[in-house]
Formats: C-alpha cells, structure tokens, sequence
C-alpha cells in the first residue's frame, strides 16, 4: 500500500534490499488506486544476461523452448502470450457473479495496456542485482478496470482465488507452439488493513534520516 501505487519496482531499493533481485525475476506489477499488486516468479538460473540466451529446440524442453522464445521477443510477442488462468476457490456473491469460466485469459488487452522492462543484471554497491523482466498494468486506466479492482477490494477479505502465470499460443492462432507455466500464486483472504506501506524511495546516497527531513 502507498498514498499512490509505485511504477518501477524492479529498482525500488526497499525490494532489493529484502531480495527482489537476488535471483533472476520476472515482476507483473499491477498499479490499483489503493496500491501495487505484485505478482513476481523466480526464472532459471542461465538467465544471466538479457543479449546471451541461445535457443536450442532441439534439446531444450518445451517449457524452456516457451521461455527463452518469450524473452528473447519483443513487447508485442510477449503481449501476446502472457495468459492468466484464474480459478476462484471461495468468494462473496457479487464475486461470484463474475467468476469467468476457466480458462487461460490474455493479461494484456487494448483496455488494459502493459509496458515491459528488461533490467539488466547490475552491481550496486556490494551486491549483484540479477536480471529482471517486469511488466506493469495500469488498472487505473480504464473505467471497467478501476470499477473491478474497487470491487476487489472491498471483498478481497473474503476472496479465495487462485492463479496461473502462463505462455501460451495466442488465441487466434491455430498453429501449436511450445508452453510453459511462469509461476501460480493464491490471493487467501487478504486483509488490506494489514498489508505493509511500501516506503518512499530514497534518492540516490541518501539515508532514511535524510529522506525522513526531508519530507518533512
């Protein structure tokens, strides 16, 4: 939570500090009017440089044939691809009402537009910061979206909800290709009362003290 919901989380010194960047990540970032949903994955080790993954369909598995291709591609191959499979597991009426059925869905629309980017791997200070690949959402852009995350919120208490982070052949398309399932995650009756604020950023070099002064 935040008084607005930050962009950027890749580089957000808090996350580092308490291991965002420890391992290679891919981040889904969702931007609400009351703050962020993160989404974030651990990728496979060999991702160690965004330029020097070679794709080898000829020994690799599908799930690593289905990965590489979707990192190594651009925005518009990945747009593509990145399906969420819901699955409500418990949940209120109005809730209910708008359960889809279940099957995999397009994360990125024409209503909800998303902006990928690769962090490179980097050394800060005395630590590595391992690459990155974070996509944002911003829920706020579209009034049925902001209606829907309002709504969300105010059951997400008594929401039970599970979800799956795949790459999959786009929908239109009849040609079979490679699969692979990112990561699941599982939204358990979360309390937004209880939910840590994400603290403001510090500018470069400076210190908790020196930000705290200084907005204050």
């Amino acid at each position: 939570l935040g008084d607005c919901a930050e962009s950027d989380l890749a580089n957000h010194p808090f996350l580092i500090k308490n291991g965002l960047r420890d391992r290679p990540t891919i981040v889904i970032n969702l931007l609400t009017m009351w703050g962020n949903i993160a989404i974030y994955a651990e990728l496979p080790t060999w991702i160690k440089h965004w330029d020097d993954i070679v794709e080898n369909e000829e020994d690799d598995p599908e799930d690593v044939v289905a990965l590489k291709r979707f990192v190594n591609a651009d925005d518009e191959y990945r747009n593509l691809r990145l399906k969420c499979l819901p699955c409500l597991v418990d949940g209120p009426g109005p809730i209910r009402f708008l359960e889809p059925p279940r099957k995999p869905y397009p994360i990125i629309t024409a209503k909800l537009p998303g902006r990928w980017t690769k962090h490179p791997g980097r050394h800060l200070r005395n630590e590595y910061l391992h690459p990155c690949l974070e996509l944002e959402l911003d829920m706020m852009v579209d009034a049925r979206m902001r209606s829907v995350a309002s709504l969300v919120k105010r059951y997400l208490v008594n929401l039970v909800m599970d979800a799956a982070i795949l790459i999959e052949k786009p929908q239109a398309q009849v040609e079979e290709e490679p699969r692979a399932c990112l990561g699941m995650c599982r939204f358990d009756r979360v309390d937004i009362a209880t939910c840590p604020e994400l603290p403001p950023r510090l500018e470069e070099g400076e210190t908790v003290e020196g930000r705290d002064l200084r907005r204050a």
